[in-house]
């Protein structure tokens, strides 16, 4: 992760500055899809999530999750990487872009 020292103006006195942290992995996540799955690029792999299209964003059922394109063996915890770098990028973004995971009861996953 990059950190990034940014002057935030109205919010802090002047002198003081808020640090911001990115990670380019995440930035470079892209999402694609149709109303009824999404295909997330992450890391160079590629994972399809069915669920559906809604009003402010998708729905996605975190068990339907498929391998599209993955290279080398599958790592412990890689599936949850990528919901969480996907809700990281399009679930605190402006509205009408979320993204947000279910399990089978019809949960929200949430991430930390």
């Amino acid at each position: 992760m990059r950190k990034i020292t940014a002057m935030i103006k109205g919010l802090f006195s002047k002198g003081d500055a808020a640090e911001v942290y990115t990670d380019p992995d995440i930035e470079a996540l892209k999402v694609s899809g149709t109303k009824s799955y999404i295909e997330v690029e992450y890391k160079g792999q590629i994972a399809r999530f069915g669920g559906d299209l809604c009003i402010d964003g998708f729905a996605a059922i975190a068990s339907s999750v498929s391998w599209v394109k993955h290279v080398g063996p599958l790592r412990d915890g890689e599936v949850h990487e990528m919901m969480w770098a996907t809700a990281q990028k399009y679930h605190k973004q402006k509205k009408g872009n979320y993204i947000r995971f279910y399990d089978d009861d019809d949960n929200i996953i949430e991430f930390e």
